[in-house]
């Protein structure tokens, strides 16, 4: 997982909308949602509040293979 991934799903963890991540990372909100939808898939989750759910776990690797 690079970085700016992580520093969405943290920024979802702590309530933060789409278009409000989307601003502070002078993306577009199709991006992000674009993002969030590889990362569904890439963790087999079945909705971005699954994968949230899984990222606050600890249940997503980083990419040196030590978990969140």
């Amino acid at each position: 997982m690079n970085d700016q991934n992580k520093r969405i799903l943290e920024m979802l963890s702590n309530g933060v909308t789409v278009k409000e991540i989307a601003a502070l990372l002078e993306l577009s909100d199709r991006t992000i949602e674009h993002k969030l939808f590889i990362m569904r898939i890439q963790y087999a989750s079945k909705s971005t509040l699954h994968l949230v759910a899984k990222y606050i776990r600890g249940e997503i690797l980083l990419t040196d293979n030590t978990k969140v």
